[in-house]
């Protein structure tokens, strides 16, 4: 029986911006500012709408708790207001 953590570390990070939200927070308002931000600049990302212990899980790996955590090319940038700066 493979672990929650098992599971995080099969996620290939490294393609892509991968957007995680969580489900503890309907329709993260974060989140949804990221896509609207990507989906205006035509550039695709993976969408993960988490439970909270998957979530906890990303968090602890990242050391950080905003919501959603946002990775580019593999590498956590933090959140939407980081997305903003990192497309600019």
């Amino acid at each position: 029986m493979s672990t929650l953590t098992d599971y995080i570390y099969k996620i290939d990070f490294s393609k892509d911006i991968i957007i995680l939200d969580s489900t503890f927070y309907n329709n993260s308002k974060n989140a949804q500012k990221a896509k609207k931000i990507l989906d205006s600049k035509n550039i695709q990302y993976i969408y993960i709408k988490a439970n909270n212990d998957f979530m906890e899980k990303i968090m602890e790996i990242t050391g950080s708790k905003v919501i959603p955590q946002i990775f580019v090319n593999g590498e956590f940038i933090g959140g939407v207001h980081n997305l903003k700066t990192k497309l600019n």
